[in-house]
């Protein structure tokens, strides 16, 4: 069965909601999104091979973490010879992002409000060319 469109909220650290889960301070490490990175690129590959030609797959985590973020996003778009568009800026959406980008990730705007930070990639089925 093919997907026209496919939601991969993968496992991740969630040190993007440290403000709103305090707790996640005693456990967290440096490590851990190392640990889910191998993880997080085969949920997203596997993603990617169950799409209908022209289908698409939003790529997200509660992560600020680049390991978990955009390095995940890209290395599975490139295992599966897809392309990764930018998904933040409405004047990006169509371009194709081939390195890391800042813009696509939600920062923590205030120390004093319960915003916390995540990250989305959309990336489409279709081959590299």
């Amino acid at each position: 069965m093919k997907f026209d469109r496919i939601l991969a909220d993968v496992p991740c650290s969630g040190d993007g909601t440290m403000r709103k889960n305090m707790n996640l301070w005693k456990d967290w490490n440096p490590n851990s999104a190392l640990g889910l990175h191998t993880t997080q690129i085969r949920i997203l590959v596997r993603a990617l091979t169950m799409l209908k030609p022209g289908g698409r797959v939003v790529y997200s985590t509660c992560s600020m973490n680049p390991v978990e973020n955009e390095a995940s996003a890209i290395a599975a778009a490139a295992e599966a010879a897809l392309v990764l568009l930018a998904f933040s800026e409405p004047a990006e959406r169509n371009r194709i992002v081939t390195q890391w980008a800042a813009t696509t990730r939600q920062k923590p705007t205030s120390r004093t409000t319960s915003d916390h930070g995540y990250f989305a990639a959309l990336t489409m089925a279709h081959p590299l060319t």
